[in-house]
This record gives structure tokens, sequence and C-alpha cells, in this order.
């Protein structure tokens, strides 16, 4: 269950669901003045042992009760990747170091009337019921625009969605070989257990008058808007407050039950995904 003892945000609702049939590798918390999204990722090409625990699950949970921590016993930086670097140091592990698990990351902080942020990969936050302000770390997004073009292309040959997943794996491998933490100019980050994937974090700042709701939420989640085109980002947040998040989640769900090779779904890389959303105010 995720701490939220002596929080300073009022959390009006949260949800966090695995994708169906599978181990739910995001996280979320908040503690103090701190919130946060943890949505792992296995390793593409990577088989987990049976009786083992999800490493990535491990990792994310770790760094989550890392956090909360910090926030209890320390007070805050204004630098949140350092912050983020000192929660993978003191808490994460590798069970396997060929495969190392890694996860996207959005980590806020409530500092007066100023919103504070820090992300790695694709973990957006939205603030305002009005939705006026979206952020996410774009480095990832022509990677998953480069994937959902393969996968458009395999369907237009007339391969099933499966068999298209299947044939834009060997794609998908080589950009995260090539291109995740890696010092070129089209790479994106994530964070890994080396601490130093942690500075690597986009940062900014925004305004945030006492009140305004803010949405964390992982891509899963943000498919509702960013793939499924199912609402706008207004329309989720006042989705949210109408209908809540696990209404959301629901619906997300048979969404994405269609088939694009039918015409009746929405591109995506995997059928599924863990779906994790925290509104506070």
């Amino acid at each position: 269950m995720p701490d939220r003892l002596g929080l300073v945000w009022r959390l009006r609702d949260s949800v966090s669901a695995a994708a169906p049939g599978k181990d739910n590798e995001d996280t979320w918390g908040a503690y103090g003045s701190l919130a946060w999204v943890i949505d792992g990722a296995t390793p593409l090409g990577y088989t987990r042992q049976p009786d083992r625990p999800s490493p990535v699950r491990e990792f994310a949970a770790g760094v989550s009760r890392a956090l909360a921590q910090l926030a209890r016993e320390a007070d805050i930086s204004t630098d949140l990747s350092f912050v983020l670097k000192q929660g993978v140091a003191n808490e994460a592990t590798v069970t396997d170091a060929s495969h190392p698990p890694h996860a996207a990351v959005g980590l806020v902080c409530e500092d007066g009337s100023l919103l504070t942020y820090a992300l790695l990969a694709d973990v957006f936050v939205v603030v305002g019921r009005d939705a006026s302000t979206v952020v996410v770390d774009g480095r990832m997004t022509p990677v998953n625009q480069e994937g959902n073009d393969a996968l458009a292309a395999e369907l237009a040959r007339g391969l099933s969605f499966a068999e298209a997943q299947q044939r834009i794996q060997p794609l998908l491998i080589a950009q995260r070989r090539e291109r995740m933490n890696r010092g070129r100019d089209d790479a994106y980050w994530t964070l890994t257990p080396d601490p130093d994937t942690a500075l690597h974090a986009v940062q900014g700042s925004m305004p945030r008058p006492a009140g305004t709701p803010v949405l964390i939420c992982s891509d899963g989640f943000a498919r509702l808007v960013v793939d499924a085109g199912a609402y706008t980002w207004p329309e989720l947040i006042d989705a949210a407050y109408t209908k809540g998040l696990a209404a959301l989640v629901a619906e997300l769900r048979e969404l994405e039950d269609g088939d694009p090779a039918d015409g009746d779904g929405f591109l995506r890389i995997s059928c599924h995904d863990d779906a994790t959303a925290v509104l506070l105010e």
C-alpha cells in the first residue's frame, strides 16, 4: 500500500492496476511534499523464472520506499533529480545484472505555491482542472512513434496484431540497446539501479495556486489520451472527478480488447499495460 502519512497534498483518488494476467510493475507514493509514480519495465527479451519475484517490481517498490523515507527524514532538495538519485542509492538492488530493471518516473514536489517536477521517460504530469499544463519527458516520444509506425506498417501488410507485434520485436530491442541511457543526441533515459541515471531527469517548475489539481500517471493510463484518443487531457481530468480513476481504467481495458488489425482498436506496442494514476490537490 502506498505510504501517505504526513501528506501535504490532499489525495483525491488513486488507481494502480496490473495488465491482465501479469504482475503490476508500477507503484506510486506520496509523503510530505513529495508525490510520485514509478512505471517499472521488464527488459525486452528477459524471461523471469516463475519461482522468483519480479526484479522490476522489486526495484520500483524499493525506490518508492526510499523516497518516502527521504521525505520523512530530511529537508527535500529543490533538485529533484538529486532526491531521486538518493532514493536509488539507498534502496536499489539488482538480482540479475545481465538484465537490470529500469523504470519511467514522475516525481513532483509541492513548495508553497510552486510545483517542481523531475521526469524520466513517459510518466505524465497534468496540472489544473483544465489541464492547462501537461509535461512529459519528450525524449521518449519519437521512440514510441517509431514503434507505432513499424507496427502500422506490418498491419498494413495484412499481419494479425500478434504477428505484427512479434515482427517488430527486433526493432524495439535494437532501439533500447542503442538509444536507452546512451550519450547520444537521440538517446532517452530511464531510471536504473545506477543512481546516476536519475541525474538525466527533465526538470522544471511552475506556479501552482493552492487547491490546483495535479494528476501523475503512467503511460499505460495515459493511453486513454495519447494512443486511444478517447479523451483530451481536460476531458480526462473532468472524468477523473466525475467517474473516478478506477472507472477510467475499466474503460481503458475495454478499448485494449479491440484489435487494430480489424480497425477496431488503437495502435500500441503491447496489448495491455499496467495503468497507474494519482490525483492530488
